[in-house]
């Protein structure tokens, strides 16, 4: 990542469409009142499971729009306070089951746009406050029975575009 002189006490840092393509596993360290952070539309390929520890007020999450193509089920551990995750239009072809462990406050989730060919139930069980899905245009051929048990919030699932 190019050097910026950023603001380090900044709520909202928006680094989209930047041509980012690595970020260093401690980039984020002395951001500790950000709230939200957009790396949308930048050639992201890997996150190392280190890049957001330590922020811990962080409500929402854009890493859309670009070349991720696997998560280690870290990445998001102890981002409680997530609202909002979009994930979006990467080249995500699997998730570990435990990606989404611990983030109760979770209402907004984006996989649209993947290549996620199979989801079960357990990838979803931690999102009681989620409401709002979307797994459009990816790769599922069928539905865990179960997904929807925990989920009692979901008003909005988006699954136009598999081969359900």
């Amino acid at each position: 990542m190019e050097s910026l002189n950023l603001n380090n006490q900044a709520e909202l840092l928006d680094l989209s469409n930047k041509n980012i393509t690595t970020i260093e596993w401690s980039a984020f360290n002395s951001f500790k009142s950000l709230r939200r952070l957009y790396l949308s539309g930048n050639k992201i390929s890997s996150i190392d499971f280190r890049t957001f520890q330590g922020l811990t007020i962080l409500e929402e999450l854009r890493l859309d729009s670009n070349q991720i193509a696997s998560l280690d089920y870290r990445t998001f551990q102890g981002l409680s306070n997530l609202r909002y995750i979009s994930l979006s239009s990467n080249k995500l072809a699997s998730l570990d089951e435990r990606t989404f462990y611990g983030l109760t406050n979770l209402t907004y989730l984006g996989l649209g746009v993947n290549q996620l060919t199979s989801l079960s139930y357990r990838h979803f069980e931690d999102l009681i406050s989620l409401q709002y899905l979307s797994l459009n245009s990816n790769q599922l051929k069928t539905l865990d029975d179960r997904l929807l048990n925990k989920m009692k919030n979901l008003t909005n699932l988006d699954l136009g575009g598999n081969k359900l």
